[in-house]
């Protein structure tokens, strides 16, 4: 397509169908696109040797490691590290505008820290487990990012502390230094998002930080059960919708925000399982929480965090002027804590509204696919319908004919929906070019 529109360019002018401004507006463009592919291919390329360097040097040394004296082994565990720290100095004082170098040199010194750690372990023979591995490597390699403007050590960074918050709340152990950590690779990401939003490593952010902070929350919830780990998820997915439509991440193509995906996702399948009515009737947990100390319970402790931040992230997004387009999926989370506190006097009305929220959902979601003519938004509506007529054939008496001709119902319903879709479409490209 846009060789097609290059090679028209000379006829466009002629007919002074556009200036020549927008012309060499269009060149530019498409020239500036050419010149990046080759830079981003380069980038990865040198990311891969990098690595393959790295794990190769690594392995070399795990092989003779036995029969070389002490002392060569302590010399050798600083080998990686030092041979890091030149490349990225190198790439810094004389390579500062390739990424290509800043990134391959810093995931260099990201595994080179991580050899040296694990020789230095096997020197001195330390009896550790591999989050306090991961826990000191992390702590020591938290600065790449910043120095080297480097996304992969971002990316390998936040994959680090998540299997920390992961280990440390399934183990029993304290995981709120996992937040700490996080918190401090935050600003990285907005700062990237203002400078460099369309690169490949800041799309891998928009789904690896909400995904990291899930897990995380997870981490802690674990030895807890029940209906305030619901409660605390569906708090966090409502601060993902709000993030997700603000102003700095809003600017990204719908496949790129992973804060709107996930959260969608997420609150669909808890207010799924929230649609049954046996969820509702032992609700012990609620009477249990009244009265009890913030400190007492983590799980009340992230429910106060992700409530306020909500609250602020509403009111940034309401200052900033930023459009709701889908108002239902914002009022996901107040409806469902009212719904949650109401539960113990009427879990059979609770039921039955949370089946009229995602019924609710599941229409808006078609519409919103209709208006954007967007399949895939289209056919998540129809999924959330599908899901809540498949969940209610466990908990009401149909006959077998009966669930079948509305499974053939919905198959009818799928293929209209999208075959109107299609035809919608291919209609206004039809419109569109008699026009031209």
């Amino acid at each position: 397509m846009s060789k097609q529109l290059l090679k028209a360019l000379p006829e466009l002018l002629e007919e002074r169908v556009i200036s020549s401004d927008i012309a060499g507006n269009i060149q530019a463009y498409y020239r500036q696109k050419a010149e990046s592919q080759p830079n981003r291919l380069f980038v990865i390329f040198g990311i891969l040797g990098s690595l393959l360097v790295g794990l190769g040097i690594i392995l070399i040394l795990a092989h003779n490691w036995s029969h070389l004296p002490p002392v060569a082994q302590l010399i050798l565990a600083f080998v990686p590290p030092i041979i890091g720290i030149i490349v990225c100095f190198y790439s810094l004082q004389f390579r500062n505008d390739s990424d290509a170098w800043k990134e391959s040199s810093a995931i260099f010194l990201f595994l080179g820290v991580g050899a040296c750690l694990a020789m230095l372990s096997q020197y001195y023979h330390l009896q550790e487990d591999v989050a306090d591995f991961v826990f000191r490597w992390m702590l020591l390699v938290f600065p790449l990012m910043y120095i080297m403007s480097s996304g992969i050590s971002a990316v390998l960074y936040l994959a680090g502390i998540t299997f920390l918050g992961m280990s440390w709340g399934l183990s029993n152990d304290t995981s709120w230094p996992y937040w700490l950590m996080f918190l401090a690779a935050l600003p990285f990401y907005l700062i990237n998002q203002k400078k460099n939003p369309d690169t490949n490593f800041q799309r891998v952010l928009h789904y690896l930080f909400p995904l990291s902070a899930f897990l995380g929350t997870i981490g802690i919830l674990g030895p807890i059960s029940g209906h305030i780990t619901f409660m605390v998820l569906m708090a966090l997915y409502g601060c993902y919708v709000l993030i997700g439509r603000s102003s700095w991440v809003e600017k990204s193509k719908s496949e790129r925000n992973g804060f709107i995906i996930q959260s969608s996702i997420g609150m669909t399948v808890i207010l799924l399982i929230s649609s049954f009515r046996d969820f509702w009737d032992d609700q012990y947990q609620v009477k249990d929480l009244i009265g009890t100390s913030l400190l007492d319970s983590p799980a009340l402790i992230l429910l106060f965090v992700f409530g306020m931040l909500f609250v602020l992230v509403y009111f940034f997004n309401q200052k900033d002027e930023v459009k709701d387009d889908d108002p239902i999926q914002i009022m996901v989370f107040p409806a469902y804590a009212v719904l949650f506190l109401l539960a113990p006097s009427a879990p059979m009305i609770v039921a039955i509204l949370v089946n009229i929220l995602l019924f609710a959902l599941g229409i808006i979601k078609i519409r919103e696919g209709v208006r954007l003519q967007h399949f895939g938004t289209l056919n998540y509506g129809l999924v959330i319908l599908t899901a809540l007529i498949a969940c209610r054939f466990f908990d009401m008496e149909m006959s077998l004919i009966l669930r079948g001709m509305a499974f053939v119902t919905i198959g009818i319903g799928f293929f209209a929906g999208n075959y109107v879709m299609y035809r919608r479409i291919k209609t206004q490209q039809e419109l569109q070019h008699e026009s031209a």
